[in-house]
């Protein structure tokens, strides 16, 4: 039994196929028009609709069925679990407004999976898939190779795609980021070099965009700095901003970046290289990010900032 206002006084009619009956009920009226809802003095009979029919926050319905957010009875555990949105100051349910699909996944910035690493020692080199990756993860591959003057130099494996590079001159050294999707959970890439002193540091992500999986892009060669810097992009909102570290031969290591958690600060192939991440909630410049070393030494350096778009 629910209340009614004076303006419910009336009839409604259901759909005579959908509503319940019992022993000692009389059946639906034959056709399709059903049910009627009278009206008593100043209270009201809703009866409780059957599933698949429109309900509302003054209708129950019946059997442990639930009104779904569309506004549908359903039997429990079939429909969304979504919440009823709550009615706006016009006195319009907000839920009404179902163009939008009430499933759709909520996006999140991707997320890390692991972090492969191998310290080359021959001019080709190879590494194997960071743990736990499965297909259609994103595989971003930070390179550095000690002694070529051009990261041309340095070929793109097949299967890869550049998406930036830069070499210092002074101290002969390269640096060089790809990309692929990985294809099955173990595998692995060999990636060929001029020199026999390099390095590959291999990270998996989930939840990147397929279509266009980087967002923006750049770098700064910087020569003799204490303050390896990555330069400032406009990421798209919910990114997954990388950067990316390499100095040439030192004792020095990269102290950790605000606000970044780092993922790497290895001295591989004659060269300390680091890799930080952070997850950009709001669309805009990232800012320069700064990994300063932690010694007194300078040289020169190459960093990368990378954004990630979500799927």
């Amino acid at each position: 039994m629910g209340g009614c206002s004076a303006g419910d006084l009336g009839t409604t009619i259901y759909d005579s196929v959908d509503v319940p009956h019992g022993p000692g009920d009389r059946g639906p009226v034959a056709g399709r028009l059903g049910t009627a809802v009278l009206a008593f003095g100043v209270g009201c009979y809703n009866p409780t609709p059957a599933t698949g029919i429109p309900c509302g926050p003054g209708e129950a319905c019946p059997n442990g069925q639930t009104c779904d957010v569309t506004g549908l009875c359903v039997a429990d555990g079939t429909g969304t679990d979504a919440p009823r949105l709550p009615v706006d100051s016009a006195g319009s349910d907000a839920a009404a407004a179902i163009d939008a699909p009430v499933d759709a996944s909520v996006r999140v910035a991707p997320q890390l999976r692991a972090v492969s690493a191998v310290d080359g020692l021959t001019t080709t080199t190879t590494i194997m898939s960071p743990p736990g990756t499965i297909a259609g993860d994103l595989l971003l591959a930070h390179v550095a190779d000690d002694g070529p003057l051009s990261a041309s130099e340095v070929p793109t494996p097949a299967g890869w795609v550049r998406v930036i590079d830069r070499a210092a001159v002074q101290d002969r050294f390269v640096g060089l980021v790809f990309y692929r999707f990985a294809a099955a959970s173990s595998e692995s890439f060999t990636f060929t070099f001029p020199n026999d002193a390099n390095s590959i540091h291999l990270m998996g992500f989930v939840g990147v965009d397929p279509s266009n999986p980087i967002a923006a892009s750049d770098a700064a060669a910087l020569p003799d700095t204490s303050q390896p810097t990555a330069p400032s992009i406009t990421a798209p909102a919910l990114a997954m901003l990388v950067t990316l570290y390499s100095l040439d031969l030192s004792t020095d290591t990269f102290l950790p970046i605000a606000g970044m958690t780092e993922l790497y600060d290895e001295l591989n192939g004659g060269l300390q290289v680091s890799g930080s991440i952070a997850a950009i909630p709001t669309a805009g410049p990232t800012g320069a990010r700064v990994a300063t070393r932690s010694g007194t030494n300078i040289g020169p350096t190459i960093n990368f900032a990378i954004a990630l778009a979500a799927r």
